[in-house]
């Protein structure tokens, strides 16, 4: 099989004192302008964001539902919590050091027992809710866990070792202490369970069923008594039917016994009973048949469903009260279905899905689309969305496949076929297909390697396909000459590990097993033995872990590397080794010891690990685990900044500062266009020319146009502009009028009364009777800094109410009305965001009148609200700004981020009962106390663009097309993803949001 390259202490002229001799070392030479290495941790960092597949295949009976409806079970070292509303969210436990093959839920059910593999494997209890560890069993058993059990009072657990006597203990977990231990005996345990009362354990496995009564310290067992109703065979799984124990055998059978006497045999599925699941009602099984029985407790079939069709079930749980069953497949997916007709619960689809078979190892980036493709031993591939994270397409093949590519324009999708499984050769191994990327349907195969194919590339002009073999050669593919072989190099001594290809498509550089870096003509495949003279060359890829840009990866870690990928801003670096570990780092990597940030998840080797083709997120496919995990990359705040904008703002708010100036206002000026106007001396008027008029001035009589309906609401470049009126009526507004649309009717009415300025912000009275608009400048090079006026206007009808005196130059860019609807409060887009409080003593603001001004400061402010009456809250890039209104003065407190907050730009913000939400550039809301954080909570995965408040709670809307409701207290109530809206919108950022709770 591909083993990676990375062994102990390279230096750069060749092996380190008492290391084994590196031949690629004598090949590293540097660029002649050889950037500066900083050898300091990148500022960025990796979250784990989702995981592709579980356990299926060790793990049994793994699968269990929490009282909230969310789902636990693992995905390689990791505990996973998965809540599927909204398009899904998954959280992790992240304790584990190897692969988790037991999981036990609490009585109470929030705690989760879990069990790994290992030397000395460990067993945790964590909460669900915290998803933090509670208490670490270890040092007792060996080899791994294969059983875990909470009694049914919850202080104890039954844990099963994988040593050669099996040993069984009970713990009293919570003190961390061994109650009685046993040896289960020579033959494998596949269950283990305490009796109802706790008095007992029964355990099962490979031709045998145990009954342990607990006395004390000492254990009394006894075998089963079989009789004539059943036979020695493998016995998978327990249940219960009241006090009686269920167990579910070899040949399909469910067994009921009595004491240890067994009662009952009843054929339950043609195949094996891998798992049994129990509650009041009765019990769940599921069966290597595909086949879900439910049973009462005298065990008659109420209902049976073909959910597997075909796919043996290994894990069950059911949930009476919600009619629901989760079943976890032996192909890695897990589904949801009725519990009365066997229905997919979820339009169809899995919940979870993964590559099922021997090892995972290829992976590519869509060039363009936030889409990947992985291909697997289960001879498959796959199609994946980061977005939306969910499998998008799949395709059967007749072979395993280990190497993957998409072309540089996306259209076709490369797949190197063959691997290695404990079988012998492949009857296809050394042969490739390229496959159409819209529906994977095959364009072309070819085949001159007989061993398979550990990684291939496509250059970026399209025109070469490079194969890399385990035949120790490179095979090079003339695409526009119909795939036609056009060189082989054979310079290798070992099988081909990776390879990648020059910008300009003239050349290609490949390792092998032998830690050997190679070079070759991408035309020939002749030998360039000379290597300095691709000092220079630009690499449109980087994956080799040999060469120059990563020699620093090569201390004295003897972890073998699998993968390394530099992302397309060429700043960033990932590595992925044989023990499971993600390194991320600075690039080029040419120190030894540089700063990394190391992650871990997979269990055992990551075969291969990718950047997006945004560089939003990694990629990685573990080989053993065949798990695939998707890592966001976290910026750093500087990073944000460098990336929306040298004020340190989102990218949208570049768009909103230009909405809000005078120069994205205006449009072209009169100045911009030409004087002379040479089409007027081409003018003839006809021979005899009519005239609509005596003079040809006046206009046509009894002709008027009436405005009928508005397309359009204006939000790439403003934000929090559509509110709902006191009649459920929503109001917005387009270009320079402002909408008030019935959608009971589909009627519109207008207010017209900006006269031509475009309307750039809005607020709504508290009782939805009134509007205030803001208008921005339409100012040309003639006349700058126009003064601006907000307008007052009735939210039923239209018509106008106010206009305000034009004090605000350039912009009238944010506003809000007081709680009391007395106040409302105006930002200007002058040099100093000037900051106006409103008021009316009548409360129909026919009277309005300026209370108080101040200057709110030259960094740019992107909201204003009312905490109460007295006190005016504005925020925007990087501060906040906590307004004391006394009479006609504004006294302004400098709001404190503190240690809970990052000081970064906030672009909206609501009250709440006696505290301000804000939302920010990372996703995270900011809780306001007095004037500072006291709370943080990472609420979206991209920018916080709006956010709005009512009586049950706030609303908040994200660049990442998603809308949330959260309680008072902020804990998220539902969540609505912008992507699964039909229609879908072709931008799903949000940009403004309502939450009306009548």
């Amino acid at each position: 099989e591909q083993s990676g390259q990375g062994e102990a202490g390279a230096t750069d002229g060749g092996a380190a004192a008492g290391q084994p001799d590196r031949p690629w070392t004598r090949l590293v030479v540097p660029p002649t302008d050889a950037p500066k290495e900083d050898p300091s941790e990148s500022e960025e960092g990796l979250t784990l964001e989702w995981v592709h597949g579980f356990n299926a295949e060790v793990a049994r009976n793994s699968l269990r539902y929490l009282p909230s409806g969310d789902l636990v079970y693992p995905a390689a070292n990791l505990g996973v919590v998965l809540n599927k509303q909204g398009g899904g969210v998954q959280r992790f436990f992240t304790d584990h050091t190897d692969l988790i093959v037991a999981v036990a839920l609490h009585p109470e059910g929030k705690l989760v027992a879990t069990a790994q593999l290992g030397r000395s494997p460990k067993i945790i209890v964590w909460d669900t809710s915290a998803m933090e560890g509670i208490r670490t069993l270890a040092g007792f058993h060996h080899r791994g866990v294969s059983a875990v059990r909470f009694s049914r009072d919850g202080d104890r657990l039954v844990t099963v070792g994988l040593d050669e006597d099996h040993k069984i203990a009970v713990y009293d977990w919570r003190n961390g202490t061994i109650a009685v231990h046993f040896n289960g005996g020579a033959s494998k345990i596949l269950d283990a369970d305490f009796y109802p009362s706790g008095a007992g354990i029964v355990q099962v496995g490979v031709n045998h069923i145990k009954f342990h009564q607990l006395v004390g310290r000492n254990v009394v067992t006894q075998g089963a008594l079989l009789g004539k109703k059943g036979k020695p065979q493998a016995v998978y799984c327990i249940g219960w039917a009241g006090n009686r124990p269920v167990v579910g055998t070899a040949d399909g059978h469910l067994y009921g016994f009595e004491g240890r006497l067994l009662q009952q045999s009843v054929k339950g599925h043609e195949k094996s009973v891998h798992c049994i699941f129990s509650s009041g009602e009765g019990l769940v099984s599921g069966g290597k048949d595909g086949w879900v029985k439910v049973w009462t407790p005298g065990l008659e079939c109420k209902a049976q469903f073909d959910v597997g069709q075909g796919t043996s079930i290994r894990s069950i749980c059911w949930d009476p009260e919600q009619n629901r069953i989760a079943v976890g497949l032996r192909d890695c997916s897990i589904v949801e279905v009725s519990g009365s007709d066997g229905s997919n619960q979820n339009g169809g689809q899995p919940l979870v899905t993964g590559h099922s078979k021997h090892e995972l190892w290829g992976l590519a980036v869509h060039p363009a689309k936030g889409e990947f493709c992985t291909v697997g031993d289960d001879q498959t591939v796959r199609i994946w969305d980061i977005t939306t994270r969910k499998q998008v397409r799949s395709q059967k093949i007749d072979t395993s496949a280990r190497a993957v590519a998409y072309s540089p324009d996306g259209t076709k999708i490369a797949v190197g076929l063959g691997a290695r499984v404990g079988v012998g050769r492949q009857k296809k191994d050394g042969s490739f297909i390229v496959l159409n990327e819209k529906d994977l349907v095959m364009l072309h195969e070819g085949r001159n390697s007989k061993q398979w194919i550990t990684d291939l590339k496509f250059s970026a002009d399209g025109a070469t396909l490079a194969l890399g073999s385990y035949d120790n050669s490179l095979y090079l593919y003339d695409i526009g000459g119909g795939y036609s072989v056009k060189g082989v190099f054979e310079g290798h001594n070992s099988f081909i590990t990776h390879l990648d290809i020059s910008l300009d498509g003239q050349f290609v550089q490949t390792n092998c097993g032998a830690q050997e870096l190679m070079y070759c003509d991408a035309n020939s495949g002749t030998n360039i033995p000379a290597v300095s003279t691709l000092k220079d060359v630009q690499w449109s890829t980087w994956t080799c872990p040999l060469g120059w840009p990563v020699k620093g990866l090569h201390g004295q870690d003897p972890a073998t590397i699998n993968a390394v990928d530099r992302n397309k801003g060429g700043q960033l670096l990932v590595s992925a080794d044989e023990f499971g570990r993600l390194d991320l780092l600075r690039y080029p990597c040419t120190v030894v010891g540089a700063g990394r940030k190391t992650y871990r998840g997979h269990c055992g080797p990551v075969r291969n690990a990718r950047f997006s083709a945004s560089d939003s997120h990694v990629l990685t496919v573990g080989g053993t685990d065949r798990c695939i995990m998707q890592w966001r990359v976290d910026f750093s705040e500087e990073e944000v900044a460098v990336r929306a904008g040298a004020s340190g703002q989102d990218s949208d708010m570049v768009r909103e500062s230009k909405a809000a100036s005078a120069e994205g206002l205006r449009g072209a000026s009169e100045g911009e266009f030409v004087a002379v106007r040479p089409w007027l001396s081409a003018v003839v008027p006809p021979t005899g020319a009519p005239s609509a008029t005596p003079t040809g001035l006046e206009p046509p009589d009894s002709v008027d146009l009436e405005l009928e309906f508005v397309y359009g609401h204006r939000s790439e470049d403003v934000r929090n502009n559509v509110r709902y009126s006191a009649l459920g009526n929503i109001i917005y507004f387009g270009a320079a009028v402002g909408i008030v649309y019935d959608k009971a009717h589909h009627e519109q009415l207008f207010y017209f009364g900006h006269d031509g300025h475009p309307i750039i912000s809005l607020a709504m009275h508290p009782e939805g009777k009134y509007v205030a608009t803001g208008e921005g400048s339409v100012a040309n090079r003639k006349r700058p800094g126009e003064l601006v006026r907000v307008h007052i206007w009735n939210a039923m009808t239209g018509e106008g109410v106010a206009k305000l005196p034009a004090i605000h130059v350039g912009a009238a860019s944010q506003m809000s009305f007081s709680p009391d609807g007395q106040r409302l409060v105006t930002v200007g887009e002058d040099e100093n965001h000037t900051v106006i409080v409103w008021r009316t003593d009548s409360g129909t603001w026919a009277d309005a009148s300026v209370q108080a001004t101040a200057m709110g400061g030259q960094n740019k402010i992107l909201f204003a609200l009312f905490e109460k009456p007295n006190l005016v809250v504005t925020g925007g890039v990087n501060h906040a700004t906590f307004w004391n209104l006394c009479g006609r003065t504004l006294t302004p407190t400098r709001g404190i981020f503190g240690r809970k907050a990052k000081i970064q730009p906030l672009l909206c913000g609501t009250a709440l009962t006696d505290r301000v939400v804000t939302g920010t550039v990372t996703g995270h809301l900011y809780v306001w106390s007095k004037a500072e954080v006291v709370k943080s909570v990472k609420a979206h995965e991209r920018s916080v663009n709006a956010i709005a408040s009512c009586r049950v709670g706030i609303v908040t809307g994200s660049k990442d097309g998603v809308v949330k409701l959260w309680d008072p207290k902020l804990s998220p109530v539902r969540t609505f993803d912008m992507t699964e809206v039909i229609p879908t919108p072709h931008r799903p950022p949000v940009r403004s949001v309502e939450w009306d709770d009548t």
